[in-house]
């Protein structure tokens, strides 16, 4: 019986997704130098990574101590430049942002 296992570094098209599980890419974040900084990259990321993949997961490592910006801040960023780009679909995009 085949299993399917977890993969790192998936490259799918031009890029290459950090993980994946099934049709589910996965993209690890480190935003410790403000969501600006992180945000042109990861929506390039996003859009290429949708359509190869059925379901994404974005997780943000926020250290917050350097950002400065809280967990809320961050996700709401993301998903206002997700929302205006109008090429990704909320519902197939979980985002996940987490302080340390």
């Amino acid at each position: 019986m085949a299993q399917n296992k977890l993969k790192t570094q998936v490259k799918k098209g031009q890029g290459i997704v950090d993980m994946a599980y099934k049709k589910v890419g996965i993209e690890l974040k480190l935003n410790k130098r403000g969501v600006k900084n992180i945000l042109p990259r990861l929506t390039r990321q996003a859009k290429n990574y949708h359509k190869k993949y059925k379901k994404l997961l974005i997780y943000v490592v926020n250290y917050q101590k350097m950002s400065g910006e809280t967990n809320v801040y961050v996700k709401n960023q993301i998903m206002k430049d997700f929302d205006d780009t109008k090429s990704i679909r909320n519902r197939d995009i979980k985002i996940i942002v987490k302080k340390v």
